[in-house]
């Protein structure tokens, strides 16, 4: 809980220029320095206000950047010194987002925005030394009232008769396509440089587009653009929409690059095996990435919902994945063994049948080839969405 609680009130150090709030563009980011003392520098149009977050747990720095956008040539460099790894990109519609992982505990001795001279950027500057654990985890902050947690922890959706229906306004079922990673959460990475964030999207958005052509169901993306959600908000989206069936959709990456095909998982609390562990616990560590903590489902879910209910909807569950392992098949190439099992948070939704896909392996050449393929998309989607189709006009499915 001492991990949540730093996070919950990590909002001790913040900074903020006094040139005003203006919109700016990132072109560069580079770290210099070593062990002993290292800098950041982020070339920048505009005068933008800043943010600064510390976190444990591990150790990291957050710089928020409202109304601020990454330009494309802000290519990541190597870190050096105080600086483990950074990242960075968007985690909402023109709120950019740098995360910095640390080597250990730093204080920022300087921060300060550099304004703009003639044709030089302007220059957003942090300097950073060691420090003790204990001086960092002071700005961090310990403690964490029970204002604090039931101020931060989201509401959930109501379980009424409505919401279990799955139903939309014209009576079409939900469908909730949920495309991986997105913003700075790049996801799995090919060797060529393909990002599974621009993967999922891509493949979510034609899968989308094969149900609404046939309009038995209505679909709905969680994002449509280059965008970071956290995992509870792409749960919480499916819920409040009172979805009938929630795909998120991925592509992996593993060391052995002989392994590739396509996977269904659906949620359990053991793992079916190792590689499905690993993946799980790498896809749920998406929110560290982007600056948030890892924290449970709430308790009072354990308290609003019947164990009944949350066996049934991983019974559905697990019937759609069997169903969709059929059909896809006869359409594509499936994993060796294409049916696994883990704890994956994103398919945590008590009351919505929910399953992910990994529709291949970005290690993998063939694999990957195929993923940029415009005619494997099509045939993929098609395969989906007429399993889609198909469970939902089961009897009692839609309508349960």
């Amino acid at each position: 809980m001492l991990r949540l609680a730093a996070y919950l009130a990590a909002s001790a150090l913040y900074l903020a220029s006094a040139a005003g709030v203006l919109a700016a563009d990132v072109t560069d980011i580079r770290v210099v320095g070593d062990e002993a003392r290292t800098r950041m520098v982020v070339e920048l149009t505009g005068e933008p206000r800043f943010h600064i977050l510390k976190l444990d747990a591990p150790y990291r720095l957050v710089v928020d950047l409202p109304e601020t956008a990454f330009e494309a040539e802000a290519a990541k460099r190597q870190a050096l010194g105080l600086v483990a790894d950074y990242r960075f990109g968007q985690i909402a519609p023109g709120k950019g987002r740098i995360v910095l992982d640390l080597a250990g505990p730093v204080a920022v001795e300087k921060s300060y925005l550099l304004p703009s001279v003639g044709d030089q950027p302007g220059r957003l500057v942090l300097d950073l030394v060691p420090t003790s654990r204990e001086t960092f985890l002071k700005d961090v902050g310990q403690e964490a009232t029970r204002a604090d947690r039931a101020q931060a922890a989201p509401k959930l959706a109501s379980l009424g008769k409505g919401d279990r229906l799955g139903q939309s306004a014209a009576g079409k079922p939900v469908v909730v396509i949920d495309p991986g990673h997105g913003g700075i959460d790049s996801g799995a990475r090919s060797s060529d440089g393909l990002f599974e964030k621009d993967i999922t999207l891509r493949f979510s958005k034609a899968l989308a587009e094969a149900l609404a052509k046939s309009g038995k169901t209505r679909p709905v993306l969680t994002r449509e653009e280059d965008i970071f959600l956290s995992l509870r908000e792409r749960v919480e989206f499916a819920r409040a929409r009172g979805a009938a069936l929630f795909i998120s959709v991925h592509a992996d990456t593993v060391p052995q690059d002989y392994v590739r095909g396509a996977t269904v998982y659906t949620l359990s609390e053991e793992a079916s095996d190792v590689l499905a562990a690993r993946l799980a616990a790498r896809e749920n560590r998406a929110d560290v990435l982007a600056g948030l903590a890892i924290e449970d489902q709430p308790d009072e879910v354990a308290n609003i919902l019947f164990d009944l209910a949350r066996r049934e909807t991983r019974n559905l569950s697990m019937r759609f994945a069997s169903d969709l392992v059929a059909d896809l098949g006869a359409a594509m190439t499936l994993n060796k063994k294409p049916r696994r099992g883990a704890s994956f948070r994103v398919l945590k939704a008590p009351d919505v049948p929910s399953v992910l896909l990994e529709l291949g392996y970005l290690s993998n050449e063939l694999d990957a080839k195929l993923l940029k393929s415009e005619e494997w998309q099509v045939r993929a989607t098609e395969a989906v969405a007429s399993s889609v189709e198909k469970y939902l006009a089961l009897p009692g499915i839609a309508g349960r």
